[in-house]
């Protein structure tokens, strides 16, 4: 992955894991100041002038290799963390945190672990929890904060990796912590979110053509859904809201592909009929899928609340980035 192979030397831990392999093609990572502002690279590389990343995208930021190549003794990398397409969480352990409530989080099962830019704070990439989608609200959040803000659950955050390996020492002959703890840490965050904002989208009644429709339900659907029924104990509105959040987040990173393949902006509710119809054919049909919520059938009002609160947040990001 990295063709600097002294940094593989310098950082093992960080450039030899498999989940920083995973992130490592996407085309969101950077370098932070000593402010914590990610730096717009591709304004660095093209100029030498340092401003600050206008947006998490190609437009200012790079695959990790390219970053390696371009910045080969960078001090950090920033990366533009987003669940919905990385399908992980990172958990930011705060400097201030009680050792004893630290060192419990450090037993979680972490993708990987790093000490955070104080040099007393941790990083822990964390697999996205079964109970992700019960919880629609905290999911279009950015991040979720402990009461104390001693620690903070990542969604869609920069990460200032500093690569340096947590101490042995601190894990050392403790027991670790299970999946299942995991998910009831997120829950009790999660369980406190509350909706600071509300977006209207407008979907029309009557199915709109959409180029790329065949492609964008080919790759929602190749794959089953991640959860079964029986995981919600039978509980059909659970079971379909969870579908319809898999099939967004398998949606969403390829939705730039097919706009440049075929030269078109999807609207909200372009999106919508492109989740729903991807639902009906993964999700078992039932009666009630015929009633109608708000002059639409079942499935699609509820694809149609999905992207809702996805504009929310993207509205959220734009309020956040503009103050």
């Amino acid at each position: 992955m990295i063709s600097t192979e002294n940094l593989f030397d310098e950082y093992p831990q960080f450039y030899g894991n498999p989940v920083i392999g995973q992130l490592a093609d996407s085309p969101r990572w950077t370098i932070s100041d000593n402010g914590k502002v990610p730096i717009d690279m591709r304004e660095l590389q093209a100029t030498g002038r340092i401003r600050g990343a206008y947006e998490k995208s190609i437009s200012c930021l790079m695959t990790l290799e390219e970053l390696t190549e371009f910045m080969p003794r960078a001090a950090n990398h920033a990366f533009a963390l987003n669940a919905s397409i990385d399908e992980v969480l990172v958990l930011d352990i705060e400097k201030d945190c009680p050792p004893s409530i630290a060192e419990e989080l450090l037993r979680l099962p972490a993708l990987y672990s790093e000490l955070s830019m104080s040099g007393f704070g941790y990083h822990l990439i964390m697999p996205l929890p079964d109970n992700f989608d019960d919880f629609p609200i905290a999911a279009g959040k950015l991040k979720l904060q402990e009461e104390h803000k001693w620690y903070e659950v990542l969604i869609e955050h920069w990460v200032t990796f500093t690569r340096k390996p947590v101490p042995t020492s601190l894990t050392r002959g403790a027991e670790p912590a299970s999946l299942e703890q995991w998910d009831q840490l997120y829950a009790r965050l999660a369980s406190r979110a509350v909706e600071t904002q509300t977006a209207k989208v407008d979907v029309e009644l009557d199915k709109p053509e959409i180029p790329g429709e065949h492609q964008a339900i080919f790759i929602m659907t190749q794959q089953a859904p991640p959860r079964t029924l029986e995981d919600f104990h039978f509980d059909h509105s659970r079971y379909e809201f969870s579908v319809l959040s898999a099939l967004n987040r398998r949606l969403n990173p390829a939705l730039p592909f097919l706009s440049g393949k075929f030269d078109i902006e999807y609207t909200p509710s372009m999106r919508v009929w492109l989740i729903y119809e991807a639902a009906r054919q993964i999700i078992p049909h039932r009666t009630k899928h015929d009633e109608l919520r708000n002059n639409m059938p079942l499935l699609l009002n509820a694809a149609t609340d999905l992207i809702a609160r996805q504009e929310a947040q993207r509205l959220d990001r734009a309020g956040a980035n503009a103050s």
